[in-house]
């Protein structure tokens, strides 16, 4: 075997979904730094075309739609060939898939858009299990890893995203029953829960005009309010966070590990282990300043009941 070979067959392989934009971009850059052959994939292939003029030699972007099922079966073929073409054996590898597409949704639970929550329990449930199983073969014939992005959302009652905490928390569980059937196969899950990041990725959608939040003075203010932490949020740099999370899955010697990576990610874990729930809700209340909405309501809504009596 020729020299240059050699350096072919062992570089490593990584396959990241969503790399249009925040983490799933600044994951790409990580790994392609690190010497890594990178598949990128996303619905908006111009987006990821820096990447692949930064790192000509280790990116290969590619469009895939995870919301499609026959995109992820035409993206399987699109790798596996790829694969084939640069690796000496006859069992196509890749060390590291990384489900990181995922899909915003941010009304309160009475007021989500059907169309809304269908959309993101596709994106952060039905995709990735999809995207997992089409994609394990060559991660088994490697040993390798699957990784998921989650969320400290999963964990705790975050005001206005109780479908997108709902996707989430699935996806946490998956992970969790994926790592142990995988055990066999020496391959590695990692699920890592997300807390701040500086991103792109929020959901600046409207809530329902007709809408009870929007029914008294309050709640018109208290959407304002949330509007403005959407475009002013502090957390982690996503190339900090990616960094950070590399090396961690890198060092991952056991079936399974849980990361937690981002600002404030620890907090829901701790939280819901040592706190009273009311403790916690009255933080969130503080945070996005709920108590002048909860108590126009109520006062509202007793009064109407009263004179329906």
């Amino acid at each position: 075997m020729s020299e240059s070979e050699r350096i072919i067959r062992q570089q490593k392989t990584a396959l990241v979904t969503g790399c249009s934009s925040g983490i799933g971009y600044n994951l790409v850059l990580e790994l392609a730094s690190r010497g890594y052959k990178v598949f990128a994939s996303s619905r908006r292939v111009d987006e990821m075309k820096p990447l692949e003029e930064q790192y000509p030699k280790n990116v290969v972007i590619f469009k895939m739609d995870v919301s499609s099922l026959n995109s992820i079966q035409e993206g399987y073929q699109f790798v596996k060939e790829q694969l084939s073409k640069s690796q000496t054996t006859d069992s196509p590898k890749l060390d590291l898939l990384y489900n990181n597409a995922g899909q915003p949704c941010t009304f309160p639970a009475i007021d989500v858009p059907d169309q809304a929550l269908l959309d993101t329990m596709n994106v952060n449930v039905t995709a990735p299990i999809r995207v997992t199983k089409i994609f394990s073969s060559l991660v088994i014939n490697a040993k390798g890893t699957i990784a998921f992005t989650g969320s400290v959302a999963a964990l705790t009652p975050l005001p206005w995203c109780s479908v997108y905490s709902a996707s989430k928390a699935a996806l946490a569980a998956y992970c969790s029953t994926l790592a142990f059937e995988m055990e066999p196969f020496d391959v590695k899950v990692a699920h890592v829960t997300t807390g701040g990041i500086v991103t792109a990725f929020s959901d600046v959608r409207p809530i329902p005009k007709d809408s009870l939040y929007l029914s008294t003075e309050e709640g018109v203010q208290c959407f304002e309010y949330r509007k403005k932490m959407l475009t002013n949020l502090n957390g982690t740099a996503a190339d900090k966070y990616c960094r950070s999370v590399v090396n961690k899955i890198e060092k991952i010697s056991g079936s399974t590990f849980n990361i937690y990576e981002g600002s404030m990610s620890w907090v829901g874990p701790i939280a819901n282990r040592v706190l009273p729930r009311f403790i916690i809700l009255a933080a969130f209340k503080a945070k996005f300043k709920l108590d002048a909405l909860w108590d126009s309501l109520r006062r509202k809504y007793s009064y109407e009941n009263k004179k329906q009596t």
